[in-house]
């Protein structure tokens, strides 16, 4: 029986920086990312206008690319142990994060988790076009990790979300997290207010 789900932001959280920053060291363009990245950290541009510029640098590039760009992907340690602790106490871990959708599939390959979400690069005879598919940002977050709890025939009371930042978890009550620690990050009580991006 599934007594709850437990989502976790990816950058910041399983990553000790961002996902899109490291990949735009491989992909050659760290600088603009770097900064279109603290423009949505500083709150000056939204999700989904960082990732139409996010975007650009993807136009040409295969999507049998990101898979091995990934591989060397810094993560913290634990996150083996912590799916597995989650699945031993009816928990099903999840990835709920505003990195590209490629991100978030190959974390559930090689870890476990039972599924993500994230924006998606457009494609385009076989390579990424430079314009994003499918926007998702804080609210489409939140969305699917509503949807998921009812998926799984769980209520959000019996959810939590662990982030690190404005779009890790709904604001509220906060406690220290458990599963994955680092300093920054906060562990919440899911709800179904509409104002609360998880």
């Amino acid at each position: 029986m599934i007594r709850g789900a437990v989502f976790f932001d990816v950058d910041g959280t399983l990553t000790p920086t961002s996902s899109g920053q490291h990949l735009a060291e491989l992909v050659g363009n760290a600088e603009e990312i770097a900064q279109i990245q603290a423009g949505y950290g500083a709150g000056t541009l939204s999700s989904d206008e960082a990732c139409v510029l996010e975007a650009r640098g993807w136009a040409g590039r295969a999507p049998a690319e990101a898979p091995a760009f990934l591989e060397s992907l810094p993560l913290v340690d634990g996150i083996v142990e912590t799916v597995s602790w989650c699945r031993a106490h009816s928990l099903v871990p999840v990835l709920a994060t505003l990195a590209w959708d490629f991100v978030g599939t190959y974390l559930c390959s090689r870890f476990g988790f039972d599924r993500a979400c994230g924006p998606r690069l457009q494609i385009v005879d076989g390579r990424y076009s430079g314009e994003v598919a499918e926007q998702f940002d804080e609210q489409a977050k939140r969305d699917f990790a509503v949807r998921v709890a009812a998926d799984l025939g769980v209520e959000l009371r019996h959810c939590a979300a662990i982030g690190d930042g404005r779009s890790a978890a709904p604001s509220g009550s906060t406690q220290p997290p458990k599963l994955v620690p680092r300093p920054a990050q906060r562990s919440t009580v899911l709800t179904s207010t509409p104002s609360c991006p998880a």
